[in-house]
């Protein structure tokens, strides 16, 4: 499919054969864009990116890094500028597909299910 005979003997190279051989021939490795792009965010940028993905907001990315939260939003508006997006979601679908693992933090266990006491008409919380 990507060679056809041009005249006995030889034969000419279409489309991604020829560029695949071009590339080999002048030692060049093909660069993935979605790499490349990647390498424009800082490594806290990508930290930031992976947490937008995890459905985060500014504040609790914040916290979570330990940072301000004008900070995480500095964070964010440099992502959307380097990037070219306009919504968290866009990041949130860019982190995924580039595969960004979310930090891992201090994860603190789930908070334990409310207690309904029938005769309080309230729900309380066992506190660990």
């Amino acid at each position: 499919a990507g060679t056809a005979a041009a005249e006995p003997g030889r034969t000419s190279c279409t489309g991604t054969a020829s560029n695949r051989f071009i590339s080999e021939a002048a030692g060049v490795q093909p660069v993935r864009l979605g790499a490349a792009i990647a390498r424009l965010l800082s490594a806290r940028e990508r930290q930031v990116a992976a947490l937008v993905a995890g459905g985060r907001t500014n504040r609790e990315i914040a916290t979570e890094l330990a940072i301000s939260a004008r900070t995480a939003e500095t964070h964010v508006l440099n992502i959307f500028n380097k990037l070219g997006f306009r919504r968290r979601t866009e990041i949130a679908a860019w982190a995924v597909r580039q595969g960004l693992p979310e930090p891992a933090g201090d994860a603190s266990p789930d908070p334990a299910p409310p207690t309904y006491f029938p005769g309080r008409g309230r729900l309380l919380y066992r506190l660990r």
